[in-house]
């Protein structure tokens, strides 16, 4: 099974350097970079990490197929995709995450009880 990116109960804004995705149906939100992003971008179910390697080297995004899949376990972590098994992430990837380029920051709203 090919990863397929989620869509519903979601509000999303790019921003030149990263994009915002507002999860409402479990109250967060999640700050994307740019490879992240692309990568959620195309998965539509029918690509595959190598696809998704080529479609971002031909945006100008360098990309091999280790950060791909690392972005994507970063995705399926948050829940925004589906149909990806996450993988180990070797040290070179999480060096990688660590510097920023595929990791999510994600913000957890605080549960409002209706009586206030």
């Amino acid at each position: 099974m090919l990863p397929r990116a989620r869509s519903e109960h979601l509000v999303v804004e790019k921003l030149p350097d990263e994009t915002i995705v507002c999860d409402l149906e479990q109250n967060a939100s999640h700050s994307l970079p740019p490879l992240t992003a692309l990568v959620w971008s195309g998965c539509d179910g029918a690509t595959s990490v190598d696809g998704l390697v080529v479609m971002a080297r031909r945006r100008g995004v360098e990309a091999d197929a280790e950060l791909v899949s690392a972005a994507l376990d970063e995705l399926g972590r948050v829940g925004l995709v589906s149909g990806w098994e996450r993988r180990r992430m070797s040290r070179r990837a999480l060096l990688r995450n660590a510097a920023g380029v595929i990791g999510i920051a994600t913000i957890l709203a605080p549960e409002i009880s209706e009586g206030r």
